[in-house]
């Protein structure tokens, strides 16, 4: 089933370019969803199907691929104590399921890059 945001932000699903990549900023838009469109490898993503991209850059040469996925919180959310673990789930639940190398969590004040390739961490 079509995300209904996609469609109507991106009808010809192109996202905003930026270089030789395109961006989309959706917030309801699953990774199965981004998927049956076309802008994620058409795979298995299991249990991480239903979760959701606030942003996703992709690249299409040779064929789709995702570049970076990122996630947006509300303003002063984040702090020096809380990202680390908003990361750790970001690369468990969205960088590692996708194949993404880079990851990043913003509340618009502050901004922490993820390593998406990183093992996640064993508690």
């Amino acid at each position: 089933m079509a995300s209904e945001e996609l469609e109507q932000r991106y009808p010809k699903l192109r996202g905003a370019p930026v270089g030789v990549y395109e961006v989309f900023e959706c917030q309801l838009v699953t990774i199965n969803q981004f998927a049956q469109q076309g802008l994620l490898p058409q795979k298995d993503y299991g249990g991480y199907k239903s979760q959701k991209c606030d942003s996703l850059v992709i690249g299409r040469v040779p064929s789709v691929h995702a570049v970076a996925v990122g996630e947006h919180k509300q303003p002063g959310e984040l702090s020096e104590s809380t990202w680390v673990a908003v990361a750790a789930d970001m690369l468990k639940t969205k960088c590692l399921p996708i194949g993404v190398r880079v990851g990043f969590v913003t509340d618009g004040v502050m901004t922490r890059w993820i390593n998406g390739a990183a093992s996640p961490c064993q508690k």
